[in-house]
């Protein structure tokens, strides 16, 4: 499979995967909702690498002790991208957002079992688990 520079897709698996299911806190999740939200609201705005970084990660802090019951190495890190920061930085570096699809996940999805996606670009909340698909063109 080539690999073209002129055009990126992303999957993004979003709110109610097993991380923010287990770590995350309401704060969190309410920042990666409107991260989403801002995205398909198409109110991005171009950012550059120094902000993306510093604004685009969201550390989950997860403790010794969760680490253990989750069967988790003491070294394990959690962090998620936020989309809207992603799209943002990939705006600045040329790219042109051409298509986003919000989709449900199902708990099967969740346990690794075969993806199901049914589109709900209209309704993201945090009762359903989403994912993202992000489509750019140079």
């Amino acid at each position: 499979m080539k690999v073209q520079p002129e055009a990126i897709s992303i999957r993004l698996f979003l709110i109610g995967n097993p991380w923010s299911r287990n770590f995350a806190s309401i704060e969190q999740l309410a920042m990666e909702l409107n991260s989403i939200e801002i995205i398909i609201s198409g109110l991005v705005k171009s950012i550059d690498f120094d902000v993306f970084c510093s604004t685009g990660v969201m550390q989950l802090n997860i403790s010794d002790k969760d680490k253990i019951e989750h069967n988790l190495l003491p070294s394990y890190g959690a962090s998620h991208v936020m989309p809207d920061k992603l799209v943002a930085y990939l705006i600045n570096q040329g790219y042109q957002l051409i298509a986003t699809d919000v989709y449900s996940l199902s708990s099967q999805d969740l346990q690794g079992d075969k993806l199901e996606s049914t589109n709900s670009n209209k309704n993201v909340s945090l009762d359903n688990p989403h994912g993202m698909l992000l489509f750019f063109k140079r």
